[in-house]
């Protein structure tokens, strides 16, 4: 199925078939995308708007409780096209949604959590992947630069992180070559600015980043380590020398906004 968000999101109707939202044109205003609609005008098209951006699709159906036009796949309706949405008290269609794992801190705070497959496997994606799939980098090509360097671990955010923390933000080591520059707030989902903000980032043990990175650890505001520990049983956890007594080594008020928006996206608040 060509155009469709099948293997990233759908909805999940009450009969067990998929509703799979596509990508339409508006043949009288021009407009392509993904057609989202207010709840009460899910066949008016003139109150649609369109948006190609899958990650703005979840929040608006989500987060939002909009509608959305989606093609059904399987079931009695195989084939038909409706605009549909979450369950609601007027909305019985849908029983919930299915979110590929790597974006489900979208939908962090969610009333309703994406259902889970067996086949589902996280995907974090690295660093040349992420500045791929931006679509909002600077036009200026020095700050381009410092925005794309910020996200590979380089150039003056690397170099304000090394200042600032003068090693390990947990454990003091200097040996630069173990240490990697962590963004707090993902670097996907933070605006420019905050890309290369030093107060959105940790300098971290190589171990520690790959942990903090993938959400199997966060921090408190005062500094605490947070362990998943059904990602990270504690036996795991020893090996690598990642236990409850961990801590930052010092925490300013302006990292307190990014700690808390990253337990809020990997589920520690």
């Amino acid at each position: 199925m060509m155009n469709t968000s099948e293997n990233i999101f759908y909805l999940i109707g009450s009969d067990g078939s998929r509703y799979v939202p596509y990508k339409k044109e508006n043949r009288k205003n021009g407009k392509y995308g993904y057609e989202i609609l207010p709840s009460g005008y899910g066949n008016d098209p003139s109150r649609a708007e369109y948006t190609e951006d899958v990650e703005q699709l979840v929040r608006k159906v989500v987060m939002e409780g909009l509608l959305v036009r989606s093609r059904v796949v399987g079931g009695m309706q195989d084939g038909q096209s409706n605009s549909v949405g979450l369950p609601s008290a007027r909305r019985r269609t849908i029983k919930g949604y299915w979110l590929t794992p790597n974006l489900r801190y979208l939908t962090a705070g969610a009333q309703l959590q994406s259902e889970a497959r067996s086949d589902d496997v996280v995907h974090f994606p690295n660093a040349e992947e992420d500045i791929l799939s931006a679509r909002n980098l600077p036009n200026d090509e020095t700050q381009r630069k410092a925005v794309i360097d910020a996200r590979r671990g380089q150039g003056k955010f690397r170099d304000a992180l090394d200042s600032w923390w003068a090693g390990c933000a947990v454990t003091g080591c200097l040996t630069r070559e173990l240490l990697r520059a962590s963004h707090i707030q993902p670097w996907r989902e933070a605006s420019n600015a905050d890309r290369i903000n030093r107060d959105n980032g940790l300098l971290l043990a190589a171990h520690l980043d790959a942990a903090f990175d993938q959400g199997i650890i966060s921090f408190s505001d005062e500094g605490n380590i947070l362990i998943n520990t059904h990602r990270l049983p504690a036996k795991q956890a020893a090996l690598v020398g990642i236990h409850h007594g961990l801590r930052l080594r010092r925490v300013e008020s302006g990292l307190l906004p990014y700690l808390a928006r990253h337990r809020q996206l990997y589920g520690f608040a």
